[in-house]
């Protein structure tokens, strides 16, 4: 029998050895899960460049993570406080010029010339926005605006889809910053898959033209609309069932049969990426602005 001291040697070394290699496996395990995490994000990102302008490289459907991943990097919170009380929407960085960036939004968001309206991002910084165009003075014409806003850090841009046609039951990726029923608008992007359910011949009052079957909620107009390439189609602007009036007319005053209203109210309703792509070719002659804007086939 061994000495009561060697006998504790040997116990100590046995239970040493023990916790070395308990250590060793965690560390080796935190670092191939760290590593595996970094690749992930990295293949995100060389797919968000991939389907870039001119690019060759063929455009695959991504997963609904990466969807989010890049409707996340791309919408931002546009909102003001005027007397306690809390306004909003949301946006698309679309654009980058040096430290400037461009974000689209409907004109309905930032329609009060009097307010100074704020930009927050994915990492939760605030900024001042300073509206660059916005139709208030013909509500007839699309519902859209342009803000910029200066950053010294670096914030990714969507690719706009060019010539876009749309496809009946096509699935989508609507996204953006819901008001609570405090009122209070969130911070946290919201997510609603659907599918694309009617194509107008013609836009309504306000550029509306594209029905889907998400879930478009107060707040969440001027958020992205994106397809399984990670493209945008259009934003937001007009929920189900409106409240108020009958936003249902063509922009060339024509109603719409009212059998045909009923079930147009059962879809929320967005403005293309054929009538941004429009308004950018406008701004962009009559304002002279040079910031990079992708826009892909």
């Amino acid at each position: 029998m061994l000495p009561v001291n060697q006998l504790f040697i040997k116990v100590f070394r046995q239970k040493w050895q023990l916790w070395a290699i308990a250590f060793f496996l965690f560390f080796t395990l935190t670092f191939i899960i760290q590593e595996q995490k970094t690749t992930q994000h990295k293949t995100l990102e060389t797919k968000i460049k991939e389907i870039g302008k001119n690019s060759k490289i063929p455009k695959k459907s991504l997963n609904q993570t990466e969807l989010k991943e890049i409707a996340k990097l791309v919408n931002v919170r546009v909102f003001a406080n005027v007397d306690d009380y809390e306004i909003g929407g949301s946006g698309v960085i679309i654009g980058q010029r040096k430290n400037s960036y461009l974000v689209l939004t409907n004109n309905h968001v930032v329609d009060n010339k009097e307010i100074n309206y704020q930009i927050q991002t994915h990492t939760g910084k605030i900024y001042k926005g300073e509206v660059i165009w916005q139709n208030n003075d013909n509500l007839i014409v699309d519902d859209l605006a342009l803000l910029t806003f200066e950053s010294q850090e670096q914030y990714q841009t969507i690719n706009i889809k060019n010539n876009y046609i749309p496809k009946k039951n096509e699935l989508i990726l609507a996204s953006g910053f819901p008001f609570q029923d405090n009122l209070k608008q969130s911070e946290n992007i919201k997510y609603t898959f659907g599918n694309l359910s009617q194509v107008l011949p013609k836009p309504l009052i306000g550029g509306y033209q594209i029905g889907y079957t998400n879930n478009v909620h107060s707040g969440m107009s001027g958020g992205s609309i994106l397809n399984l390439q990670g493209q945008l189609i259009g934003i937001n602007g007009l929920g189900k069932y409106p409240p108020l009036g009958n936003p249902y007319i063509y922009q060339n005053g024509n109603d719409i049969p009212e059998n045909q209203v009923k079930n147009m109210s059962n879809l929320s309703w967005g403005i293309s990426s054929q009538s941004i792509n429009k308004l950018i070719s406008k701004v962009e002659q009559q304002k002279n602005i040079d910031f990079q804007i992708q826009q892909v086939e």
